[in-house]
């Protein structure tokens, strides 16, 4: 059960803390800590995806106006990152995971907001645009707009489920569901086979000696690019498993797409290795969206770890919100990264608390975790003193919480 936290008592608490980072600095420990602390929804507390589901149609919603607000306080000139997270046994698709990316030197990774789209707002946009993006973005890289391809769905395992649903069932009139497949049929259905889902430019950074951005032909079983079928963003379906392993020319085996869904852009980034690469496509892919007027959202693969950047994810968990918060380095950056987080948490609707039947207050549930560590692998207390982690360890066995 949770307390209320009165004055005094968290003037006890702050004064603890600064005593505690002074003990941390004077033993050169440099922790860090961050945290994963979940919500619930104020408006709709008896919903099941605020008790036991981990997905519901209120949450993407309320996670996307946090994740705004959160990115204009914390990460100004930041990434929004629209993502795939865990994939549990028994659920037929990875959940979402909506991330933020900054550079911890202030330098921006995406400067103009209002071409930052929400990805749950129909902006009317459809396969014209996405072909025109692309097709800047093959001239920015140096590329070929010939490289382009038009991806398809594969219309034989939509032929065959369509078969094999019986007789009296018509898909586009029914809600079918099975674990996904005949909502996708009936989607496709509608449709058609005829346009194709998006667009694909395969390429990778240039190695040494070679123009800064690489790409190459696909070479192609049949007259089209088909999709492995599925509803994931194309950029997770692409058929890589039949390109050549070996050729006469190299094939670049990574992709950067172009998909409208719901009436809007989603561009899916490639695996990159290097932070660098992944900054200077991120920089193209905005000019060209600029320069077209196109709001669009980024998907696909996460920048790559490096010690620049600041991470702050959200993601679904059974019955709450989970917030993977970014760590400090001090006690009041942590009371500030908890106190921003609070704020903006309760203007979206949503809060850390729950209420029995009569009242009492009790957690949300959820992980809720804390996370400890370094600034770096080479720096973390636990790997320069091993011995402090077998000495926290003993401690919270002896007192649990």
């Amino acid at each position: 059960m949770l307390a209320c936290v009165d004055d005094e008592d968290w003037r006890a608490i702050d004064t603890l803390g600064w005593c505690v980072d002074a003990n941390l600095n004077a033993l050169d420990a440099r922790l860090m800590q961050g945290g994963e602390p979940t919500f619930v929804s104020l408006a709709d507390p008896d919903a099941p995806e605020w008790n036991t589901a981990a997905i519901g149609p209120g949450k993407r919603l309320l996670a996307e106006k946090l994740l705004r607000r959160l990115a204009g306080r914390f990460a100004p000139g930041g990434l929004l990152h629209y993502g795939q997270g865990r994939w549990y046994p028994g659920e037929s698709l990875p959940r979402w995971s909506l991330g933020i990316f900054w550079r911890k030197d202030g330098v921006a990774l995406w400067r103009n907001d209002a071409l930052a789209a929400e990805s749950l707002r129909d902006y009317g946009l459809g396969l014209e645009q996405a072909r025109a993006l692309i097709d800047a973005i093959a001239v920015e890289t140096g590329l070929s707009a010939d490289l382009v391809i038009p991806a398809f769905e594969d219309p034989w395992p939509i032929i065959d489920a369509a078969h094999r649903l019986p007789v009296d069932v018509d898909p586009l009139q029914h809600d079918l569901r099975d674990a996904g497949e005949r909502a996708r049929l009936a989607r496709l259905l509608r449709s058609g086979l005829v346009h194709p889902v998006g667009f694909a430019l395969p390429l990778r950074p240039g190695k040494p000696g070679e123009h800064r951005w690489t790409g190459s032909h696909w070479p192609i079983h049949h007259e089209r690019l088909y999709l492995i079928p599925g509803v994931s963003p194309q950029g997770y379906r692409l058929p890589l498993d039949t390109l050549p392993e070996a050729a006469a020319h190299p094939v670049v085996r990574t992709a950067i797409c172009i998909e409208p869904r719901g009436g809007a852009l989603h561009v899916f980034m490639p695996p990159l290795a290097e932070l660098d690469d992944y900054i200077a496509l991120l920089e193209i892919v905005e000019r060209c969206a600029a320069s077209h007027r196109l709001p669009i959202c980024i998907e696909g693969h996460d920048p790559p770890d490096d010690p620049r950047l600041n991470a702050l994810r959200i993601t679904p968990d059974p019955g709450v919100i989970e917030v993977n918060l970014h760590p400090a380095a001090s006690w009041p950056e942590l009371t500030f990264n908890s106190r921003v987080l609070d704020n903006e948490a309760r203007a979206v609707g949503l809060t850390t608390v729950k209420y029995w039947f009569d009242g009492r207050t009790l957690a949300t549930g959820g992980g809720s975790h804390l996370t400890l560590g370094g600034p770096s692998w080479a720096e973390s207390p636990f790997l320069r003193r091993p011995d402090l982690l077998q000495s926290l360890l003993t401690y919270w066995q002896h007192h649990p919480a």
